[in-house]
């Protein structure tokens, strides 16, 4: 999930994952820009699209980019998202100006892989 977490020691992971989330919401998170998280949240979904976890990712995605009043709030208690799901719906809410700047071809392919069907 990040730094901190799994931890053994509750107080010191905590803390670690914290910081952690505080450099990404700042920009500052070491090797990783927005576009590349992002573009790794994208290949993810497109990649598992029959999972319903991926459905739910990319129809976030979509939101974010064409609703412009609709903001991704932090939300870490969502059973909705399990497995690799989890880390990339929490890292969402930092990722808002990345979003709004994808092409017009990665939205249509994300809605596609939004709603397609089983």
């Amino acid at each position: 999930m990040g730094p901190g977490n799994p931890t053994d020691d509750p107080v010191k992971g905590a803390a670690l994952f914290n910081d952690w989330q505080c450099a990404v919401a700042a920009g500052r998170e070491p090797n990783s820009d927005s576009a590349s998280r992002l573009g790794r949240i994208i290949s993810t979904c497109l990649e598992n699209q029959k999972e319903s976890w991926a459905k739910l990712l990319a129809n976030e995605i979509v939101r974010i980019n064409r609703e412009p009043d609709y903001f991704l709030t932090m939300d870490f208690c969502r059973d909705d998202y399990p497995g690799p799901g989890v880390q990339a719906r929490s890292e969402l809410p930092f990722l808002h100006a990345a979003i709004k700047e994808l092409p017009a071809e990665t939205v249509i392919k994300l809605k596609g892989a939004a709603n397609e069907r089983h």
